[in-house]
C-alpha cells in the first residue's frame, strides 16, 4: 500500500479524480471546493484511489507568524489504520516547507460521529498539538488545538 497526498491545482476542479467507492464524502466536496478557489488543498491517496483530502480554511497570510487552520478526512473505509496520523503529518512537512509557523485544527464535538471525532483528537494530540479547551459556536461544540512548526 503507497500512501501519497498530492497538492491540487489550484484550477482543479476535482473531475476525473478517482475515489474510492465510499467517497467523497462532504468534508472531502469541501475540499475540493477550497482548491478550486486557489486554496491549498491535497488530496490523499492510497495506490492511487484517492480516499481523503486535507488542507487550509483559507490562503496563508503575510501576517508574522505565518498561521493557518488546517482540515483532513478520510472516507470511512480508510479510517481505523493510522492513515490520519500520517496524512497529518505529511500536510505538516508540506506546511513546514511553505514557511508556516503555526499550525491549528478544530474538532467538532457535537458531529454525528463520536468515534471519528474522538480519533481526530488523538491524531493531534500524537502529533504534538497542545489542546487549547472547548469552543462554542452557534452551531455546535468544537475543540481547539494548536502547533508551532
Amino acid at each position: 500500500m503507497t500512501l501519497v497526498i498530492e497538492r491540487l491545482d489550484p484550477l482543479d476542479d476535482a473531475a476525473g479524480i478517482p475515489w474510492h467507492p465510499s467517497g467523497p464524502g462532504d468534508g472531502e466536496e469541501v475540499a475540493m471546493r477550497a482548491a478550486v478557489q486557489g486554496i491549498p488543498t491535497w488530496l490523499v491517496l492510497i495506490d492511487g484511489v484517492a480516499v481523503g483530502a486535507c488542507g487550509l480554511h483559507d490562503v496563508i497570510g503575510d501576517e508574522e507568524p505565518r498561521a493557518v487552520e488546517i482540515g483532513y478526512g478520510l472516507v470511512a473505509a480508510a479510517r481505523g489504520r493510522g492513515l490520519g496520523t500520517q496524512v497529518v503529518g505529511s500536510l505538516l512537512e508540506e506546511l513546514r516547507a511553505l514557511d508556516v509557523d503555526v499550525v491549528t485544527a478544530e474538532v467538532e464535538l457535537d458531529s454525528h460521529d463520536a468515534a471519528s471525532a474522538s480519533a481526530s483528537q488523538a491524531i493531534l494530540r500524537g502529533l504534538g498539538f497542545d489542546d487549547l479547551g472547548e469552543v462554542v459556536y452557534p452551531s455546535g461544540r468544537s475543540r481547539r488545538f494548536a502547533r508551532s512548526l
